[in-house]
């Protein structure tokens, strides 16, 4: 019995090849993007400035190096004694714990903080791994150690128990490092919290920066907003300030206004910053920081 099938079409044939070759290639290039992006994104969510450099070193005599261990290495954060010396057991009587922003390095503050009115307050500047002089690579979990193994190697270095520096304890945190600051917060009884240009999370970051559904594939998921949820819980709940850019081009000022507008309105000060963007903040910001650091936890402690 004779085929009467038709015979093949080559041009179909030849287009059905083609649409194959070109789905092929578009996943492949998705998949591909979607793996670069898992795997180098802590290079590009935290992208470090590199180690510090002995000129550099020369500029900040009065820091005092900490060094301490985690499972990523040596680690090295620094301690700016407070300019009464502090109590007679050497213990300062108010302590800030400051972190700092991407491609920045924590004696950075040095600059913005040398001048603050408060004789009685003692800092402790945090580096992350991968940061300074600190080893490894930066993650949320080594973020997240660097802050609380930096405190115990403090308490060791002053002599004292961690719980004696928690008479007037407060943190301060730039961009990325008000997620470090709050995730610090709520871990340790602060009597004040200082952000400046913070995010809502780093979802909501993603979201803003990669195409869907790509930010799924996020890794760090620090959380402010949730952060200062459980803050708000605390009786009494720390103090906290925001100050914000209303020009910021990174992290815009509406993340900062939500953040403020979640938190009880009598222990919230939200500070926008006029036609300030994001790299500027700590510049413009100065006078207000100052005034923040020196009455934030008196003015709002309880009896």
């Amino acid at each position: 019995m004779p085929d009467s099938s038709p015979a093949p079409n080559p041009l179909r044939q030849w287009t059905r090849r083609v649409l194959v070759m070109l789905l092929a290639i578009v996943i492949g290039f998705a998949v591909l993007y979607g793996a670069a992006l898992y795997f180098l994104q802590r290079q590009l969510s935290f992208p470090s400035p590199g180690p510090y450099q002995v000129i550099e070193l020369a500029g900040y005599p009065t820091a005092q190096r900490i060094d301490y261990d985690t499972p990523d290495g040596r680690q090295a954060a620094f301690y700016l004694p407070p300019a009464n010396g502090g109590g007679e057991d050497g213990v300062p009587e108010t302590l800030w714990v400051a972190f700092n922003g991407n491609a920045s390095l924590a004696l950075w503050w040095v600059d913005v903080i040398e001048d603050a009115p408060n004789d009685n307050a003692a800092w402790l500047l945090v580096d992350y791994p991968g940061y300074g002089f600190s080893e490894g690579g930066p993650s949320r979990e080594g973020v997240i150690r660097n802050g609380r193994e930096a405190y115990v190697a403090l308490a060791r270095h002053l002599g004292a128990e961690p719980e004696a520096l928690e008479k007037d304890l407060n943190v301060l945190g730039y961009s990325m490092g008000s997620a470090a600051a709050l995730e610090f917060a709520t871990r340790h009884n602060v009597q004040s919290v200082l952000l400046m240009a913070p995010y809502t999370s780093l979802m909501d970051m993603a979201k803003t920066t990669v195409v869907p559904p790509y930010h799924l594939l996020l890794r760090d998921r620090f959380d402010n907003r949730a952060r200062l949820a459980e803050l708000a819980q605390q009786d009494p709940a720390p103090a906290v300030t925001i100050i914000h850019g209303t020009a910021d081009n990174i992290i815009p000022v509406a993340m900062g206004e939500e953040l403020a507008g979640s938190y009880p309105s009598d222990r919230m000060t939200f500070i926008p910053i006029e036609n300030v963007d994001h790299n500027f903040l700590a510049e413009a910001a100065k006078p207000h920081i100052h005034d923040a650091v020196s009455t934030a936890s008196k003015r709002y402690r309880q009896p």
